[in-house]
């Protein structure tokens, strides 16, 4: 566990004692601060397998927000038709009713 602790060491030498806390938080060392090549790897593989949730969860909220941009685009694209057909002279309320019905 000291070669983890590594990690947390900054620039000046000193060792940042929250990212230790997560460090013991993760990978859970004994009393003796070793590490059992099983919990480690077992530690290893619960990060690697959160890791994969999140950007899973991030794909799919990019996917999300692409379909609501395009049904925003495609309600604005429209405003934006008839705002023209107005400005143009186009009667647009007798093309509305005879979209709508």
């Amino acid at each position: 566990f000291d070669v983890l602790c590594r990690i947390a060491e900054l620039p000046d030498g000193s060792i940042d004692s929250a990212k230790v806390r997560t460090l013991v938080k993760i990978f859970r060392p004994n009393r003796q601060g070793q590490i059992s090549k099983l919990d480690f790897v077992r530690s290893t593989d619960s990060i690697y397998k959160t890791l994969r949730l999140l950007f899973a969860n991030i794909k799919n909220s990019s996917q999300i927000d692409e379909a609501y941009e395009r049904v925003i685009n495609g309600v604005f694209y429209i405003v934006c038709a008839f705002v023209v057909l107005g400005v143009l002279g186009v009667d647009v309320s007798s093309l509305f009713l005879g979209l709508s019905g």
